[in-house]
């Protein structure tokens, strides 16, 4: 969804949790892009807004880091995702590129994460 306007991603991701029965999408809240949707009544009722801080970053990153150690998660082979993890550091901190900076890392870890429980939500 990169580059698109907010009010397509919204709308394509209404059409997403509808035709997969989501039962719950976190989004990035940080900037609050989508809080005047929110405030409408546009999103989707399983779409929870989520912004970014040290202990929530801390807990997803670890999350992943966890899937991915024992094997419990398998990622796309795709060159900007993989470079977008990999942009990630110890602090996770990323540095800007023109792909973005880390976005694939984050949204990975919020659709793995359950952010109240610190639980994961996988199913495979």
């Amino acid at each position: 969804m990169d580059g698109w306007q907010y009010e397509k991603q919204y709308k394509e991701l209404n059409q997403i949790c509808e035709l997969f029965n989501v039962s719950k999408l976190y989004y990035d809240n940080t900037r609050a892009e989508f809080e005047g949707f929110a405030e409408q009544g546009l999103l989707n009722p399983v779409m929870e807004p989520v912004t970014l801080n040290a202990k929530n970053q801390t807990k997803m990153a670890a999350n992943l880091d966890m899937l991915i150690t024992n094997k419990r998660i398998n990622l796309i082979n795709e060159q900007r995702q993989t470079s977008q993890l990999l942009m990630v550091d110890n602090a996770l901190q990323a540095l800007e590129s023109p792909e973005g900076h880390g976005d694939s890392f984050w949204s990975i870890c919020m659709g793995i994460s359950n952010e109240d429980e610190g639980d994961i939500w996988i199913r495979y």
